[in-house]
């Protein structure tokens, strides 16, 4: 008998328990996205109503607690139709028209990751800023696109079908990757538009000395040194990473110039069909399914 009392109990319990967080959930809500006060009076009398009926064992009292909820939640739709995480917490999506990219001050003020004239330092696992203080990073990489040269085919170079890809693999150019430079107020602006402050760019070895050893891009290193002092203009701190996968884009990944590999005997042409490395331009399309860091199947 006791046991049976028990049961019905925290059933109760657990019902009046689930109403109770339902109905203070909706009207928090209601709150939240500036119903008027009047509303909110009635919906929080809804809530000591529908609560109060649930304490009673009687059947059409949970009728009418339920009749409560349902009115409240209803309430809610009528009241505030636009129900978006934007609305509850004032957040406007993004738009292009709210941001003028010529004129820095027009964007909106979120901090920066580091104060002027401080410095990013490492501690174990960590960065941290001239305080000693943890730094928890909101950025993005950019991007996949540096790990392909823009010229001479606009990125096509690691197909094979474009002529002379392994003739010409030592005159490529890397400059605009990840985007052109007069693209580049337009992409780290809204970056900052969204509250972000830091940057991971990738840098590949072959962007930089493609030609031979000792050979830089000097075009490349001006246009990287340009990039970065954008990203700085637009209070983006800039974390350089030098990139590489499977060493090289002629081994299946990215990173380091062909000539590394030709300098170390191996044959580019003859990598694919001799099961050295499974390649996109020796494979072609469409790359099967396959364990891409370690380039097997």
């Amino acid at each position: 008998m006791s046991s049976s009392i028990s049961w019905a109990l925290k059933g109760w319990v657990d019902e009046l328990g689930m109403r109770a967080a339902c109905a203070a959930a909706g009207f928090i809500h209601a709150s939240l996205t500036a119903v008027a006060l009047e509303s909110c009076i009635v919906m929080f009398i809804l809530v000591l109503l529908g609560t109060t009926l649930t304490l009673t064992f009687h059947p059409w009292t949970k009728r009418l607690s339920d009749l409560c909820l349902f009115v409240l939640l209803a309430s809610l739709l009528v009241l505030s139709p636009a129900l978006t995480p934007f609305t509850v917490f004032n957040f406007e999506p993004y738009e292009a028209k709210h941001f003028n990219f010529d004129n820095q001050t027009s964007y909106p003020t979120f901090p920066p990751l580091l104060l002027e004239n401080e410095t990013l330092t490492t501690g174990g696992p960590w960065f941290k800023d001239s305080n000693g203080r943890y730094l928890l990073l909101r950025g993005v990489n950019l991007g996949g696109a540096v790990k392909l040269p823009a010229g001479p085919k606009d990125g096509a170079t690691w197909l094979n079908e474009t002529q002379g890809f392994w003739a010409g693999q030592r005159d490529v150019s890397f400059v605009g990757r990840p985007f052109p430079l007069e693209e580049a107020d337009e992409h780290l602006g809204r970056l900052r538009a969204w509250g972000l402050s830091f940057v991971r760019l990738l840098v590949t070895w072959e962007a930089v000395e493609h030609a031979g050893p000792g050979e830089y891009d000097q075009a490349y290193l001006d246009y990287l040194l340009a990039l970065v002092r954008k990203c700085s203009a637009h209070g983006l701190t800039v974390f350089v990473d030098p990139h590489q996968d499977v060493w090289s884009r002629f081994t299946g990944g990215s990173g380091a110039p062909g000539w590394t590999l030709e300098a170390a005997g191996f044959d580019l042409e003859a990598l694919d069909a001799s099961g050295a490395a499974i390649t996109h331009q020796g494979h072609g399309d469409p790359l099967p399914p396959m364990i891409w860091g370690t380039n097997n199947w």
